[in-house]
C-alpha cells in the first residue's frame, strides 16, 4: 500500500524505490492511493507511470491552442519494473486531480491498473502564468488527453469499480452540529482512550439514534482517536473502516 499525496519531480524515483522494496517482500498486489492528490509536477506522474508500463505505451497527449506549438505525445520508455501479472489498484476520489489524473488514466487506459473509488476531479488543462500590468494573468494554453483520446476536463475519470465516499447527508447536518456542540465524540474518547475496533463500533451503535448513519459515526470517532495519537504513531492506512481500501484488497485477492 502506497500513498501518493502529490507529484514532485522526485516522485518517480521515490515510488520506484518503495515498489522495489515491496517486491522483495513478495507482495501479491499493490494498492496506490491517490485520493485527495491534487496533482503537482507532470514529470513526476509520467515517471511514475513509466515504472509499470512497457516501452511504447502512450501516457498522455497534450494538444495546445493553435499557434502555441504545444502539441506533444508522451510515451513510456524502457522495460516495466514490475511484472505484468502483479495486480494494481489505484484509489481515486473527487480530490484526485490534474497530474494525479494523468497517472490514473495512463495506468487505466493501458490496462495496467483497476481504478476503485469515485470519479476524479476533472482538471485536464495546461495553464501558464505570466506578468500582466502590476499583477499576473493565468491563461489556458493546452488540454490533456488520456491514452484513449479522452478530454477529461470538467468530466473526470470514472472508476472501474464505484465505491462511494462515506459522507453526511443534508438531513444529518443538524444532528452532526448538535453532536459537536455537545462534545460527544471527544468526551467518549476521553472516557474510552483505547482506539480499539470494539470501542469505535460501540460508539457508532450508541449514538445512531441521534439520526446519523453508523458508518459516518464510525469515521468521526476514528478520526478523533487518530487526532490524539502522535503523528508518527498513526497507522498508514485504515484496513478496518476504509471501505474503498477494503474493496481494493478484495479485488486483489479475488480478481473481482
Amino acid at each position: 500500500y502506497i500513498i501518493l499525496s502529490e507529484f514532485t519531480p522526485q516522485t518517480g524515483n521515490q515510488l520506484l524505490e518503495h515498489v522495489q522494496k515491496l517486491m522483495k517482500q513478495g507482495i501479491v498486489g499493490l494498492i496506490i492511493d491517490e485520493r485527495n492528490n491534487s496533482g503537482g509536477a507532470v514529470d513526476g506522474a509520467l515517471q511514475s507511470a513509466n515504472i509499470f508500463l512497457e516501452e511504447g505505451k502512450t501516457l498522455v497527449t497534450i494538444q495546445g491552442k493553435k499557434g502555441t506549438m504545444r502539441d506533444q505525445r508522451y510515451i513510456s520508455t524502457g522495460n516495466a519494473e514490475v511484472p505484468a501479472n502483479l495486480p494494481i489498484v489505484i484509489l481515486t476520489n473527487t480530490g484526485s486531480a490534474s497530474s494525479a489524473e494523468i497517472f490514473a488514466a495512463a495506468m487505466k487506459d493501458n490496462g495496467r491498473a483497476t481504478l476503485i473509488g469515485t470519479k476524479t476531479f476533472g482538471k485536464g488543462i495546461v495553464q501558464d502564468v505570466f506578468r500582466f500590468g502590476s499583477g499576473f494573468a493565468q491563461v489556458t494554453t493546452a488540454h490533456y488527453y488520456t491514452p484513449n483520446g479522452e478530454n477529461i476536463h470538467k468530466l473526470g475519470i470514472e472508476p472501474d469499480i464505484l465505491v462511494e465516499d462515506v459522507q453526511l447527508s443534508d438531513e444529518e447536518i443538524p444532528a452532526f452540529e448538535q453532536l459537536m456542540t455537545d462534545k460527544v465524540i471527544s468526551s467518549y474518547v476521553q472516557e474510552n482512550p483505547e482506539p480499539s475496533e470494539e470501542n469505535i463500533r460501540r460508539f457508532a451503535k450508541l449514538y445512531a439514534e441521534r439520526g446519523i448513519d453508523e458508518e459516518v459515526l464510525t469515521l468521526l470517532v476514528r478520526n478523533e482517536y487518530l487526532s490524539k495519537m502522535p503523528y508518527d504513531k498513526r497507522p498508514i492506512a485504515d484496513a478496518t473502516f476504509d471501505k474503498q481500501l477494503n474493496r481494493a484488497v478484495q479485488f486483489i485477492r479475488t480478481g473481482q
